[in-house]
């Protein structure tokens, strides 16, 4: 009931007034236009000609206003009433309902980790709460976002929006520079210089949201000045109780025609957002398979065989078990039967090596005896090995924990985690902020009926900061079993469950600074000389960019930075496991025998209460074998993260032309476009730590900390767009297109230190389209064909970052150790044969590319005024062709001085030789990530389908009334591959018996079916003086809730998210 409170308040509201206007004549529905066209500019389209859901005219074909009929590349345009109907706030959450569009509604984009070391769903920055309007297309990748065809940083809202449009595939004469699967473009607001208007929005829903826009257009001189402010309030709520995404955007703009044929537009916007949003995604479950092993074996047990099957001594250091952890449970009955249970008892995500802070139930503010611990007997030196057997902190877990091909198990009943209102992600403590301010002017000048010049300049400044007070993978639920913590205290929260993890946080401030210069000339052959008429109609178009990205990005965790002689020493390194601060919160009652569910008493309401705060500090000390507290408390302080600090310039300019032709009563329409770009990247050096800045400061947090040298990138490529509209009836037209374009992204290097090329890609369109019935039924057929070359892959984990950099470094110091570093040799900066140790290059990626091919059916149909429809259908086949390629060289490079290691056994890991260390600590990650070859990128359906209608009351009593639906209907998702085994051959390893995912056996979900209903109803109030739209959605109500399928373990069985919640939307405009 509470949840509905804002629509009913809301309802009571509407009513009032309405029972004092009393019956004022309902009006035609069709309102005025959203802004009129000052000149007949070829670079500009309004929403004047839009009708319903259909428009006639775009400029996203070739950058001229086209009427869509003459355009081969698929393209879609998303007026102003199909969003409203979709009661859509952004482009991205309509494109749901558009061909060859999938949103975060549609599918999970996090990524799943198999690899067999912590297993889990997403990746900190990569996840769904750092993204916005984001859309994978054709099922390759996200499409580049622009306003006015000039790339932002910057998410959007449609509260300054006149139109969208939304082109699949490459296309480099309309943006050169793009992302090679698609584009999302958004014209702005523009003030109108012919009459004043105002309008006001407000919508809220029965989770608590509230949005707002107030829009106003002022003439100052008529048909000469005006200008237009529009503003934005909207708190966005969500089923997860803790999340939220306020946003508070300003837009003004202005139009000026000084003289005749001259239109000069500028805005400025300004953007203020802060949130945590949900991710979407249950946690990991260490509860399920260790509480029904207690319940089933427990009360067949004495007390000491509970102990030794299900608990731990934390404080116990057992000379048999130097590492510490607990041996696989097999528990005697009293039956005397055996049973073997596997690891139910498990260690923290580097607890050896962190220092921890215990919360008791609610207690958020302060930990249990202001104490800072380690979970460990790790040493003062850092390293959790020592002369004495280690012991330390344990969990319950599941025997199926680190299995490649499987994910950790997943929470499935609330009763164990209430995923459907809980988040660990989204809990207080973490955040996300977000600021951005847009300069925008441009210059349209008609010089001749002819001939037109259009210059645009943006500049978009842009910082942002995400903090996530746990990293993905220690999204868990748990059972503290340890009796005796590893310091000796007695337990207080023993078999409490608990939550837990380290922090990491990233900023990012950039700049961009854009010009487009664009010139038109129209000549037809007819209009100079009738006897050459046959040659046609051109459009000549010439087209030149420039732009230049300044960005300063690092990333932060806060840790312990102390530099205390014999307990946390200089000697360990700022960066060091043993500096990070890993939290543990106790969230319920302990469990006890019978409990088939937790007993929560209540979650943190703040995961962040360690920032900026002292402790005292209990350390191991390994010499005396004793715990002793430190003298001096140690300091929880924001400290940058070695491998995260970087500062690029990014200039990239492009010049083009293109040539429109018409030729036989424009029967038939061709276009050719070429283009080249050059893209030079600087990767600015970082100013030497050590020799500036006293320990543990690291410097990278503003440009000053740069030097003015660093490594440049440059890269130069042509590239081409054909196309050709053949209209043999008027009723019919065969088209045909093909483009490519690249994406200016940041440079990345492979390990070998190489340049990797951009991403990249082609598309190639062809089909049939008829139009029927005056026009009112329009069909298009496109056999599509896509591809993207140079993507980063995430396939392959922290092998390209962290494993690689790991494992030579192992090397070196066993060399080290054995007094043999005259042997050492290793890649080193620009690939040149280095005696240092091996060190990650900047912007170390492996990539992979793809391709998509497949059919798209569209239809647009509107028999009568009162009927508007939409209907597409896809069929889609997806591949990765090539994945780590740039890996695989290094490993090629890199195999013959490790095979003589390997060979010889030199022993690198404790106990282990080269090649098992190898074997374990890379190998089984990068054959997790080779397996990806042939496979579909994961969440995509052979089949997609979707339908937009509705039917407006022209007369009669319900004059007024539009009601319509909005349905997606897509078959069984791939969401994963059955495994099988193969022998791999990498590094100087041989045979290593690995396994590849089988494309001939995959794993495809449910059939699914989502979507909503709309009712609007229209009329005039106070006296005609107000047009007022009133209109109620209902969201996602033909969808499933709760738990979703998005992935699947190599055995088939299921991998779940959370689907989008149902929400009920109640929206009322006022236009006067």
């Amino acid at each position: 009931m509470n949840n509905l409170r804002p629509l009913l308040l809301t309802g009571l509201g509407l009513a009032i007034p309405l029972l004092v206007i009393g019956q004022t004549a309902p009006v035609n529905p069709t309102l005025p236009a959203e802004s009129e066209a000052v000149i007949l500019s070829p670079f500009v389209v309004t929403n004047q000609s839009d009708e319903g859901y259909r428009s006639q005219f775009t400029t996203a074909g070739s950058r001229l206003k086209t009427d869509l009929k003459d355009i081969a590349a698929s393209v879609s345009i998303l007026t102003d009433e199909f969003m409203n109907d979709l009661a859509a706030n952004d482009v991205a959450s309509a494109l749901a309902f558009v061909s060859g569009a999938e949103n975060d509604s549609t599918y999970h984009q996090e990524g799943l980790t198999f690899s067999g070391a912590n297993n889990y769903v997403g990746g900190d920055f990569g996840d769904n709460n750092n993204r916005s309007g984001e859309v994978r297309v054709r099922g390759l990748g996200r499409a580049t976002t622009t306003i006015n065809y000039i790339e932002v940083l910057g998410s959007t809202d449609r509260y300054n929006t006149e139109r969208s449009e939304f082109l699949r595939g490459a296309n480099s004469i309309l943006f050169g520079l793009a992302e090679p699967a698609g584009l999302i473009n958004s014209s702005t607001k523009a003030a109108r210089l012919n009459r004043n208007a105002s309008k006001v929005e407000t919508k809220v829903d029965d989770l608590g949201s509230n949005r707002l826009v107030l829009d106003h257009n002022q003439v100052l001189i008529k048909n000469r000045l005006a200008v237009r402010g529009v503003a934005l309030y909207n708190d966005q709520q969500y089923a997860v109780k803790s999340a939220f995404q306020r946003d508070k955007r300003l837009f003004a703009t202005g139009t000026y025609t000084p003289f005749s044929g001259t239109t000069i537009r500028s805005y400025y916007e300004a953007q203020n957002s802060k949130g945590r949003r949900p991710n979407f995604r249950t946690v990991q479950d260490n509860v399920s398979t260790w509480l029904n092993a207690y319940n089933t074996y427990a009360p067949q047990m004495t007390a000491a065989q509970i102990a030794a099957t299900f608990y731990w001594d934390g404080g116990f250091r057992n000379p048999a078990n130097a590492a510490g952890n607990p041996p696989v449970s097999v528990a005697t009955l009293a039956d005397g039967r055996t049973v073997n249970l596997g690891l139910i008892r498990r260690d923290l995500d580097s607890s050896a090596q962190s220092t921890a802070l215990l919360y008791s139930p609610g207690q958020w503010d302060n930990p249990l005896d202001n104490r800072a611990t380690i979970l460990s007997t790790r040493n003062n030196t850092g390293a959790a090995g020592n002369a004495s057997p280690n012991a330390r902190f344990i969990r319950s877990g599941d025997p199926r924990e680190n299995t490649v091909g499987f994910l950790d198990p997943q929470v499935t009943s609330s009763g164990i985690f209430p995923f459907e209102t809980v988040e660990i992600g989204a809990l207080p403590g973490n955040y996300r902020w977000e600021n951005d301010h847009k300069y925008y002017v441009n210059l349209e000048q008609r010089i001749t009926p002819d001939l037109y010049f259009s210059a645009a300049f943006q500049q978009e400044t842009r910082t942002t900061e995400q903090y996530f007070a746990t990293i993905s993978q220690t999204n868990q639920i748990s059972i503290d079993i340890t009796t005796r913590l590893p310091d000796g205290r007695t337990n207080p929260n023993f078999l409490r469950p608990f939550i837990y993890g380290r922090n990491i946080g990233e900023h990012v401030d950039a700049s961009l600074k854009s010009l487009v210069l664009q010139a038109n000339y129209d000549f037809d052959f007819a209009k100079k000389t009738k006897s050459l008429g046959w040659l046609g109609f051109h459009r000549f178009t010439t087209v030149h960019t420039r732009s230049e990205q300044d960005r300063l990005r690092y990333q932060f965790n806060y840790q312990y930075g102390d530099d205390i002689p014999g307990v946390l020493p200089q000697s360990i390194a700022g960066n060091s496991q043993a500096r990070f601060n890993m939290q543990l919160w106790y969230v319920g009652d302990p469990v006890k025998v019978g409990d088939t569910s937790l007993r929560f008493t209540g979650f943190p309401t703040n995961l962040a209460a360690q920032k900026e705060r002292s402790y005292n500090y209990q350390y191991f000390n390994a010499a005396s074998n004793t715990w002793e507290m430190s003298p001096t408390p140690i300091t929880s302080n924001r400290y940058l993260l070695v491998n995260g600090r970087t500062y690029t310039i990014n200039k990239n300019s492009g010049t083009g032309f293109s040539l429109q032709s018409f030729f036989w009563d424009k029967k038939i329409i061709t276009l050719f476009g070429w283009r080249t770009d050059s893209v030079d990247n600087i990767q600015r050096s970082l100013v030497n730590t050590a020799s500036v800045a006293p320990f543990p400061t690291l410097l990278g947090k503003t440009r000053a900390d740069y030097l003015n040298t660093g490594a440049r990138f440059q890269f130069d490529q042509a590239t081409t767009t054909q196309s050709i509209v053949y209209k043999p009836l008027r009723w019919a037209r065969v088209f045909a297109s093909a483009s490519e374009n690249f994406a200016a992204s940041a440079q990345r290097q492979d390990n070998l230190y190489r340049p990797i090329d951009p991403q990249s890609g082609e598309t190639r369109d062809i089909g049939l389209g008829f139009s029927f019935f005056n026009d009112k039924l329009d069909i298009r057929i496109t056999r599509f064909a896509s591809s993207q070359k140079n993507a980063s892959s995430g396939a392959f984990g922290q092998v390209p970052n962290n494993r690689i950099t790991a494992f030579e470094g192992r090397l070196y110091n066993a060399l080290a150790a054995a007094g043999r570093l005259a042997e050492w040799t290793t890649i080193g900066e620009f690939g040149r044969p280095s005696t240092a140790p091996y060190v990650t290059p900047n912007a170390t990626a492996a990539t992979e590319s793809r391709e998509s091919k497949g059919t798209s059916l569209e239809l647009s149909f509107a028999p009568i005024r009162q009927i508007d429809l939409i209907f597409n259908i896809d069929q889609i086949e997806n591949k990765i062709t090539t994945v780590g390629s740039e890996l695989a060289d290094f490993f090629a490079a890199r195999a013959s001085f490790y095979r003589k290691y390997f060979d010889e056994g030199l022993i690198t890991n404790g106990l282990n030789p080269a090649a098992t260390d190898f074997a374990n600590g890379v190998a089984a990650e990068y054959s997790a990530g080779a397996a990806f070859v042939g496979t579909s990128n994961r969440g995509l359906a052979d089949y997609q389908s979707s339908l937009v209608a509705r039917y407006k009351f022209l007369t009669g009593s319900l004059t007024g009334l539009t009601i319509g639906t909005n349905l997606r209907w897509e078959s069984g998702k791939i969401i994963g591959y059955r495994l099988k085994p193969a022998t791999f051959n990498f590094g100087g390893l041989q045979n290593y018996a690995g396994q590849v995912f089988d494309v001939d056996s995959p794993f495809t979900g449910d059939a699914t079916l989502t979507g909503g209903m709309q009712a609007t109803y229209r009329r005039k109030i106070f006296g005609g003086r107000i047009n007022w739209r009133v209109q109620l959605n209902a969201q996602n109500i033909f969808s499933e809730t709760g738990l979703r399928v998005i992935g699947a373990n190599s055995d088939g069985s299921s991998v779940f998210g959370i689907a989008p919640a149902r929400a009920y939307e109640l929206s009322n405009t006022f236009e006067f």
